[in-house]
């Protein structure tokens, strides 16, 4: 490569085994255009960051994958010179130089602001320069003496929007999504399962619970030399600060994000308590307590040093073995949450059985997917051969409708053409079905965004809330009834519209709108993007309850988000679901069966 083509191809052991992907890397780049348009930048400098970002979310491939084939990124749309250097040394060491001028030259505190909805990088910017503000403190002062309001494009009801969302946002910051820590926390036991004399590390706590959000990172491990263990969790590249250590635990801080630092934990058992062990650092402690009930029925106690009868250890080497000293059925790590109106204590007596719950690869179909005829980064066909990889065997194409403009929503004209465009794309691809659908809004008027003619024609709809969330619970009901009594919507998707740890959900009666689901046939969908999980794992129990069939989708905009699928089945394991509750583990065939417009 030479000098005019960009910076030089890393090797691949420069770039490491875990290599970060590319949505990664437009976080990062669409965080330095955020930086810069709230330094008030040259505004042709943000954009190109901005078009840049959107760029690597769309590859098909790792970026990694294209320099380590010595494909230069300045092959990329938009991706010149110095912008392709930066990325590549984002890829060796996890940063580049600008951005961190940039970090530096805005406060931690202004940054936090961005995560507030109704504040984007140019109203943040102003409360910055005009106003000095640079904590959430500082901001909750500024609404409440008149100043924010005072600022041109402000209003009193930006204020309200902030404070609304201040409690939602501070949550935010201090935990974080699955979809970010549970990588972390298997690169972290990767490098403790590879100590001389580990025989078992995993992950623990809230990620192997897999709950939505995480705080720190929890490990348990098993060794027959706790001390390497112990050295080789610490020396990890990720940790910044050695919090406290001892021969058979350490405390640690991480870097992941400068600003929102990560701790994580790790204690090591002896082989033979490894079970115990595994069970402690799992929790929950509502589940544990209950576990120690039963083992107590038995004259028993659970402790870091194993399973023990009158001080003699009893068999703890593995989880199974704890549990059957209960002679209580193996609980599944997602199903150990506790209190949280999936799992109730009823459901775990003595000696009874729980059914099989979803597994990663039971899904046959993704319901819910973009393309470049919206706001997507993949074609149709690419997005099918993503699927097909992926090993499924139907797909639809739901592309946004009208409403949604900033997105190249369709009309009926549009629509129709694109859904010409699917048909010609079934007749050449193989192995995947590709099925003509639409996301439709529920508009705020209660009605939807697309005439019955036009959805009459589709295989499958998704209908959807995006706009108008704040709208009093009446008016909710009334957009998600019309919805549901549609004879040609069959699925409500991401129902709540919640973005976790940045905007709440739509204010919905659940119950009401539970069973209004059930009585009209409407299936509901567990959206896996890592920021909705919508349905909660409790609405989802609660609609399987009632026997309304599930739909796990992605809601995928590029080819290599289609393996977000991940996240949802996660949400349908904490929700308790088999199989046979999520309709999208059947055939296309039996999967339309179920639909209310057959």
């Amino acid at each position: 490569m030479t000098a005019a083509d960009g910076p030089p191809t890393p090797a691949a052991g420069d770039l490491g085994d875990g290599a970060m992907g590319n949505g990664t890397i437009a976080a990062r780049l669409t965080e330095l255009a955020d930086l810069l348009e709230i330094a008030d930048a040259n505004p042709f400098r943000v954009r190109a960051y901005r078009s840049a970002a959107r760029t690597f979310k769309g590859l098909p491939k790792p970026a990694a994958e294209l320099l380590i084939a010595g494909t230069p990124l300045t092959s990329l749309k938009g991706v010149g010179k110095d912008l392709a250097a930066n990325v590549a040394t984002l890829l060796q060491t996890g940063t580049f130089d600008s951005l961190e001028q940039a970090r530096d030259a805005i406060p931690p505190g202004v940054r936090t602001m961005l995560r507030l909805p109704g504040l984007g990088p140019k109203k943040v910017g102003a409360i910055f320069r005009d106003l000095g503000v640079d904590t959430l403190e500082g901001l909750e002062a500024a609404i409440a003496d008149g100043s924010l309001a005072g600022l041109p494009g402000f209003g009193k009801k930006t204020g309200e929007t902030v404070l609304k969302n201040l409690a939602l946002v501070r949550e935010g910051i201090a935990r974080s999504l699955l979809a970010r820590s549970l990588p972390i926390a298997e690169s972290l036991a990767d490098a403790v399962r590879a100590a001389a004399g580990t025989t078992a590390c995993e992950p623990v706590g809230s990620v192997r619970r897999r709950r939505e959000t995480v705080g720190d990172v929890d490990l348990s491990a098993a060794s027959t030399d706790p001390p390497a263990a112990v050295e080789a969790f610490c020396t990890h590249p990720l940790v910044v600060e050695i919090v406290e250590r001892t021969e058979r635990t350490a405390r640690v801080r991480l870097t992941v994000d400068p600003g929102r630092p990560t701790d994580a934990e790790l204690v090591v058992n002896a082989p033979a308590a490894w079970g115990a062990g595994l069970i402690l650092g799992t929790g929950s402690k509502m589940h544990v307590a209950a576990l120690r009930d039963w083992l107590s029925a038995a004259d028993l106690t659970l402790g870091d040093d194993g399973l023990r009868r009158d001080g003699a250890l009893v068999d703890s080497r593995t989880e199974e073995a704890v549990y059957a000293a209960a002679g209580v059925a193996f609980i599944p790590p997602e199903l150990r949450e506790g209190g949280n109106g999936v799992l109730r204590v009823a459901d775990l007596e003595r000696g009874g059985g729980l059914p099989e719950l979803i597994a990663q690869g039971d899904l046959k179909g993704d319901l819910h997917m973009h393309t470049t005829a919206s706001d997507g980064a993949g074609t149709i066909r690419e997005m099918a051969a993503a699927a097909k990889e992926r090993g499924l065997s139907y797909i639809a194409i739901t592309d946004h409708s009208k409403r949604v403009t900033m997105a190249n929503g369709l009309d009926a004209d549009r629509l129709r053409a694109h859904w010409r465009a699917i048909d010609a794309a079934n007749v050449t691809t193989r192995g995947v079905r590709i099925l003509k659908g639409i996301e439709c809004d529920i508009l705020e008027d209660a009605t939807l965004d697309l005439p019955d003619d036009v959805l009459a024609d589709a295989d499958w709809v998704v209908a959807v809330l995006h706009y108008g969330l704040g709208q009093p619970r009446e008016q909710i009901m009334k957009r998600l009834t019309t919805a549901l009594e549609s004879p040609h919507v069959d699925c409500i998707g991401h129902p709540s519209g919640r973005l976790i740890g940045k905007r709440p959900g739509a204010d919905i009666d659940w119950d009401a709108f539970l069973d209004r689901a059930a009585s009209t046939g409407t299936l509901l969908e567990i959206n896996a993007a890592p920021e909705r999980l919508d349905l909660s794992a409790e609405y989802a129990r609660a609609a399987a309850d009632r026997g309304i069939p599930i739909v796990i989708n992605t809601d995928a905009h590029a080819p290599s988000a289609v393996g977000a699928a991940t996240w949802g089945v996660y949400q349908a394991r904490r929700a308790g679901l088999t199989a046979d509750a999520v309709a999208n583990t059947r055939d296309w065939p039996a999967m339309k069966a179920l639909l209310k417009r057959d």
